[in-house]
């Protein structure tokens, strides 16, 4: 399932996402974390995607270990920068 977590900076969003990350089990789960920024083009993105993935069958890939991953993206959209320059 897909959710997209918004909120004003500084409200935490991230440390919630993070809390909940580290209360998976590990036997089951692995995660991604990738916080972008204005340099991150879709190239590195797809990079840091296959460094964590590894290939099973033919054209089928997945996380090691046949566990299931979180990928959490942080910071999708940053378009300008607000009053504390983040």
């Amino acid at each position: 399932r897909r959710r997209l977590l918004v909120g004003c900076t500084g409200t935490g969003k991230t440390v919630c996402v993070q809390a909940a990350i580290s209360g998976l089990d590990d036997a089951t789960w692995t995660s991604l974390t990738i916080n972008m920024s204005a340099m991150t083009s879709s190239g590195k993105t797809q990079e840091i995607i296959e460094s964590k993935i590894e290939k099973r069958i033919k054209n089928k890939y997945g996380p090691p270990g046949n566990r299931r991953m979180l990928t959490f993206i942080d910071d999708l959209n940053m378009p300008r920068k607000d009053t504390f320059g983040s």
